[in-house]
């Protein structure tokens, strides 16, 4: 998730239907530049070069959620009421050993390619903890 704002401007961002290295785009209504969600920069456009700012984000159970913020209330659509709240509709995708939209094997075997990680970055390092080390070291 990031920051809409950028540069004193809010923008407003929509569904390209476009790929870059194999994820999707999303463009801004202001500049219609397109930008990759992956990474939280413009590659094309009016704002090329120019990057969001990454926001706090989790990922949980709604049950979890709820707990901690039992007035939340949910967006939904024709699609998600299909499935409910009980099950992940990409619950197939994460299982598969492909990844991204056009399939693609991984040749690197050193974690499970969907495998979630905690990355951090520290003055212009990154470093990804595979969850499934952090569950038996959690002390990093």
């Amino acid at each position: 998730m990031y920051d809409r704002r950028i540069a004193g401007r809010e923008l407003t961002f929509g569904v390209s239907g476009k790929l870059h290295a194999n994820s999707l785009i999303m463009y801004d209504h202001q500049t219609e530049s397109l930008w990759s969600h992956l990474v939280g920069a413009s590659v094309t456009g009016p704002m090329k070069g120019a990057k969001l700012i990454p926001l706090h984000s989790i990922f949980t159970k709604w049950e979890v959620w709820r707990n901690f913020h039992p007035t939340s209330k949910v967006l939904s659509s024709g699609r998600s009421a299909l499935f409910g709240l009980s099950r992940d509709p990409y619950e197939s995708y994460y299982r598969s050993p492909d990844t991204g939209i056009i399939p693609t094997r991984i040749s690197d075997k050193r974690i499970y390619p969907k495998e979630y990680v905690l990355g951090l970055v520290l003055k212009d390092r990154a470093k990804a903890y595979p969850f499934s080390v952090l569950s038996r070291e959690p002390v990093v």
